[in-house]
């Protein structure tokens, strides 16, 4: 099989454990009666983690004995999602929640970097990074749908464990996964010592970071946005949905119909692309995105609330998407860069994912839930045209980059 496909389907099978969590986390946690402000702050725990592991991800994507972290990282991330059902303890749930972000930050970077590698070889940047990110979805997606589901009829901690135990697939197909080696990256650069760099571990300064492509800083940015903005509503959606009486089963459909709506767009995005330019579709689906999310708590209506999902996955699964090609659109000179840029990429992310959570948690204690809806959209598309402008005067100003 080739490597693409195995990796397409190892995160698919990650996503489908991590979209099952991110469905029901918060309102398992309203059950142990956690405040709103708690929960945001255990909520963002999980994606400060992530946040954490990028770094050591990308620095380990340079180690011989990468794969065998990988596989102790596999384990933890299956384990920490089984705990996460099995404690009512403060500390020993924040532990788990902590190594459930962590792992699953380091195994979906490391990923991400394998992914760079393929681009490369074969200079399919749009089907690449389309193609990975609609599997990613699509996991999200199937998760979700099953977490509400399973959560229903079967309870939290049997859910938890399910979700836990779909973690067993990705160990099978991890063994089939080809690892780019010292040697070869040598090869490549047969007058450099990488023995006594990277490879052992030496951390990338704050000038070597940005050294990096300005696109891959772009698209950290654009990722930040998008990931503050879609994890407050993962994390509040559902609370104020059972506060409408929509249950957890019908949440569950609604967010596995925006994943599914992500996950077709995405699946397209490798032809569409080629006529259109990926820096209009990133705008125009970032404004789809933001007026979707602004219009969540208008109504209790199945229709409309399915329709504002699929509008919302859309949007979110072009500017995923988008962003990574932001990324991907550069050639890397070895694997220490290929390693630090889709760290730095997914830095972005988690930062979003730290500070949604956390922001709407204080808001909508001061606030309430539905007012944060109307706030979250409305600043982040201002903050996401400062940036473009920003950008845009840049490049006029350094026409060579």
């Amino acid at each position: 099989m080739k490597q693409e496909y195995l990796i397409y389907i190892f995160v698919f099978a990650l996503t489908i454990a991590e979209g099952g969590v991110n469905a029901i986390l918060s309102p398992f946690l309203q059950s142990l009666h956690f405040s709103l402000m708690f929960i945001g702050y255990f909520m963002s725990m999980m994606s400060f983690s992530r946040l954490l592991s990028r770094l050591p991800a990308g620095m380990l994507y340079g180690f011989s004995q990468k794969q065998l972290f990988f596989f102790i990282f596999t384990l933890l991330f299956g384990l920490s999602t089984i705990v996460l059902g099995l404690s009512t303890n403060t500390i020993v749930l924040g532990l788990a929640i902590f190594a459930h972000g962590f792992s699953f930050g380091l195994l979906t970077t490391i990923l991400l970097a394998l992914c760079l590698e393929i681009k490369v070889e074969k200079r399919r940047i749009g089907e690449i990074m389309g193609w990975y990110m609609a599997f990613n979805s699509a996991g999200h997606a199937v998760g979700n749908f099953l977490g509400g589901v399973l959560a229903d009829y079967l309870g939290f901690k049997q859910c938890f464990l399910i979700m836990g135990l779909v973690t067993g697939m990705t160990i099978l197909l991890q063994t089939k996964l080809s690892w780019p080696e010292l040697e070869a990256e040598q090869a490549r650069q047969p007058g450099k010592n990488n023995k006594g760099d990277f490879f052992k571990g030496k951390i990338p300064s704050f000038s070597e970071m940005t050294k990096l492509p300005k696109g891959v800083i772009l698209a950290a940015l654009l990722g930040f946005i998008i990931n503050a903005l879609n994890n407050m509503m993962n994390t509040f959606f559902p609370l104020l949905a059972l506060q409408k009486g929509i249950s957890l089963s019908l949440i569950g459909f609604l967010k596995g119909i925006m994943g599914t709506a992500a996950t077709l767009i995405r699946m397209s995005l490798g032809l569409l692309v080629k006529w259109v330019n990926y820096r209009t579709l990133n705008n125009t689906a970032l404004i789809i995105l933001s007026v979707g999310v602004f219009l969540l708590p208008v109504s209790t209506s199945v229709l409309i609330l399915t329709i504002l999902f699929i509008a919302t996955g859309m949007g979110r699964g072009i500017v995923r998407t988008t962003s990574a090609i932001f990324m991907a659109d550069h050639s890397f000179k070895d694997l220490r860069s290929k390693g630090i840029a889709s760290a730095v990429y997914n830095v972005g992310l988690d930062l979003g994912s730290v500070i949604g959570p956390v922001l709407g948690g204080l808001m909508s204690h001061v606030l309430g839930l539905a007012t944060i809806f109307q706030i979250f959209p409305i600043a982040f598309l201002l903050f996401y045209f400062i940036i473009i402008a920003f950008w845009e005067r840049k490049k006029v100003e350094s026409p060579s980059e």
